[in-house]
């Protein structure tokens, strides 16, 4: 009888989803969910459990994506007294893994962020139709918030709780669109806000779509996300003539233009010696100056003036 009862509380479900397999196995305590290709490579594993504390309780997902440079762990906690159904867990499943996926466990406190659109539900592609703007503004979002791409996880559980308690999903993004949903935190809104313009507004192309400077796709400076970066070509385009860009800090700096001011001997003003040729016959390099030597003698009655040839 007890067996029976057991059997009863389990539920298991396989989908697909796009290129991926989706498999859950649900028990009373929890649920597993695993994510493989379709032609049986295993990607990620994920398991679900309800903590009750205080009064409280709390969906607990954890994950393991499976990748080559090795594995990526990480977890969510949202507010929930139940766990999910099956068919609500792999579609969380199927999310996480979309937008974890490029996110390292051990560094998803560092910002993670590129020029155009990197949103788990767009591609480089929109970055220069006209909902590219969208992706600019959420950049933007993020930046002020200090969010990181580790929060897209906490926006599709939170999402997954309220499709769980009846509310439609956008078929486009997954995502309930509400912004002022219980659960979304301050960076879930950034990502909601960016989800709505994606749906049904036209900002135009994002910033990076210059044709002259085109760095969409190229990850933003960690320390000034609005700052300079090369090309994925490594052209220095971004700062205006005269300056170029200093990859640490994303400022433009002026540009260094050795032996500018000298026509001969050695230029350091770059880092580095650069030789700026030497003087003729006659001539000798004197603080970067070819002077006759030796020096003519000075007229009688002359007035002493500063002399770069000394």
């Amino acid at each position: 009888m007890s067996g029976n009862r057991e059997r009863s509380a389990t539920q298991s479900l396989t989908t697909v989803h796009d290129n991926y397999v989706l498999r859950c196995n649900k028990t009373k305590t929890e649920i597993l969910n695993q994510l493989f290709t379709q032609s049986g490579d295993q990607l990620m594993d994920m398991r679900s459990t309800i903590e009750r504390a205080a009064g409280e309780s709390t969906l607990v997902s954890s994950w393991s994506i499976h990748r080559s440079d090795g594995n990526a762990t990480d977890q969510v906690r949202v507010p929930a007294s139940e766990l999910l159904t099956c068919a609500n867990a792999n579609e969380l499943a199927y999310h996480i893994y979309l937008s974890q996926n490029k996110t390292k466990a051990e560094a998803a406190d560092v910002p993670y962020d590129s020029w155009g659109c990197d949103l788990p539900f767009a591609g480089q592609v929109v970055s220069c139709s006209p909902k590219g703007g969208c992706c600019d503004a959420h950049d933007g979002c993020f930046a002020q918030r200090g969010c990181t791409a580790a929060s897209w996880a906490h926006t599709f559980a939170c999402s997954a709780i309220a499709v769980e308690a009846g509310r439609e999903a956008d078929p486009v993004t997954g995502l309930v669109l509400d912004l002022a949903f219980y659960c979304y935190d301050g960076c879930d809104q950034c990502n909601i806000g960016a989800a709505i313009c994606f749906v049904g507004q036209f900002p135009g192309p994002s910033v990076c779509c210059n044709p002259f400077c085109y760095i969409c796709g190229v990850p933003r400076n960690p320390i000034n996300p609005f700052g300079c970066v090369l090309t994925s070509t490594g052209l220095d385009c971004m700062c205006s003539s005269g300056f170029r860009c200093d990859l640490p800090s994303g400022l433009c700096v002026p540009a260094c233009q050795p032996c500018q001011f000298q026509e001969c001997g050695i230029d350091y003003s770059c880092g580095s010696p650069v030789s700026c040729g030497s003087c003729g016959p006659g001539y000798r390099c004197r603080d970067g100056m070819c002077c006759v030597w030796p020096p003519p003698p000075k007229p009688p009655g002359s007035i002493d003036m500063p002399d770069p040839c000394g």
